[in-house]
C-alpha cells in the first residue's frame, strides 16, 4: 500500500473530565485525511464515553478515487471486562470518481456495535477469542439515492500447545453483507475490497473480487475473509509465523468457499514494549494473469 507518515497532538483533560482531544495528520501514498477526535469518558455513568469526530479526506486507489467529509458521534458503553457495545450516527459528505461513474452523495448513518473480548492480550493474543459484529442501517441521497443496511463481524480465536505459549495457533475468519442496494449505487466506502496486509496477504490492495471490463476493481456487497497462523517465539524477542490466508469478494450479498482465493507465506516477530513488529512475506497461491508472486508487508501487532 505504499509509504505513509501519521503526524498527532493529543491534549488530555482539557475539560477536568479526564477527557482526550486529539488531532491527527495522516498523509499516505494512497490516502491523506485530517482527524479530530474527542473523546469524553464517564457520561452519565461510569465507563460510558461518548466520541465525537470530524474527518476530511481524500484516497487515490486502483478501485477509485474519493474526496469526503464526515462527522459522528458515538457512544460507547463498556459492560464488564469483556464486553463492550457501541451506539453510532455519521453523516458524510463524499464525491467519488469509479468503475461506475462519478458522482457526489451524502449518507447519513446509524451503527450498533458488539464487541466480546476473552483474549490475554490486545496486540499479542496467545490464548482466547474475540468476537467483533457491527450492524450499520443507511440512506444514501445524492446522484444515486439508495437505501442499505451493512452488517460486519469477525471472529479470531488463539490456543497455545504449551503453557508458556511457545507455540499458538491463531485463526480468523471475517464475514461482511450488504442488503438492499445495487452496487452501483453503493457509496465506495460501504463496498467490501479484499487483498493487501489487513485483509488476504499475498495479493494487492482491492485486487480480490469483481473488475469492470478495464481490469479496476468494483468491490462487492458480500464478503468472506478466512486466516490461519501457527506461531513460534524462541528465547529473546524474536518469533516466527507460517499463515495462510483467503479473501473472496462477490457483487451480490453472499459468498462462498469455492470462489475463495488463497495465498500463504512466512514471517517474523520482533517484541517491543508497544507490542511485536512483524514482517511478512506472501505469495498467491494458484495465481491469475496480473498478479506479482510476491508482497512484503511491515505493520505494528499481529495480523489479528
Amino acid at each position: 500500500e505504499g509509504p505513509g507518515l501519521t503526524t498527532s497532538l493529543t491534549r488530555r483533560n482539557a475539560t477536568r473530565r479526564g477527557d482526550t482531544l486529539t488531532g491527527a495528520l495522516p498523509l499516505a501514498t494512497l490516502e491523506r485525511s485530517a482527524d479530530v477526535e474527542w473523546r469524553i469518558p464517564n457520561i452519565t455513568a461510569f465507563d460510558r464515553t461518548l466520541v465525537l469526530s470530524a474527518n476530511a479526506g481524500r484516497e487515490e486507489t486502483d478501485a477509485f478515487d474519493r474526496e469526503s467529509v464526515t462527522v459522528s458521534g458515538a457512544f460507547e458503553v463498556r459492560a464488564s471486562r469483556q464486553l463492550t457495545y457501541t451506539l453510532g450516527v455519521a453523516s458524510e459528505l463524499t464525491r467519488e470518481d469509479d468503475a461506475f461513474e462519478q458522482r457526489d452523495q451524502q449518507i447519513v448513518s446509524t451503527s450498533l456495535g458488539v464487541r466480546l473480548d476473552h483474549a490475554d492480550d490486545p496486540l499479542d493474543a496467545t490464548r482466547g477469542w474475540r468476537l467483533d459484529t457491527r450492524a450499520e442501517p443507511g440512506l444514501v441521497i445524492g446522484d444515486r439515492e439508495t437505501q442499505y443496511v451493512s452488517i460486519n463481524t469477525q471472529l479470531s480465536a488463539y490456543r497455545p500447545f504449551d503453557e508458556r505459549a511457545r507455540f499458538v495457533i491463531a485463526g480468523r475468519a471475517r464475514s461482511g453483507f450488504v442488503y438492499g442496494a445495487a452496487l452501483s449505487d453503493l457509496p465506495v466506502s460501504r463496498r467490501f475490497f479484499a487483498g493487501g496486509g489487513g485483509s488476504a496477504r499475498g495479493f494487492e490492495f482491492q485486487s480480490v473480487g469483481p473488475t469492470d471490463d478495464d481490469g479496476t476493481p468494483t468491490g462487492g456487497r458480500g464478503l468472506l475473509e478466512v486466516s490461519a497462523e501457527l506461531r513460534w517465539r524462541r528465547e529473546g524477542p524474536l518469533g516466527y509465523v507460517l499463515f495462510l490466508d483467503g479473501a473472496s469478494v462477490n457483487e451480490n450479498e453472499g459468498v462462498g468457499f469455492d470462489d475463495v482465493r488463497y495465498s500463504a507465506g512466512i514471517g517474523v516477530r520482533y517484541d517491543t514494549l508497544i507490542g511485536p513488529i512483524r514482517f511478512d512475506v506472501a505469495t498467491p497461491i494458484d495465481p491469475r494473469d496480473g498478479d506479482d508472486p510476491v508482497q512484503l508487508y511491515v505493520s505494528i501487532g499481529q495480523a489479528f
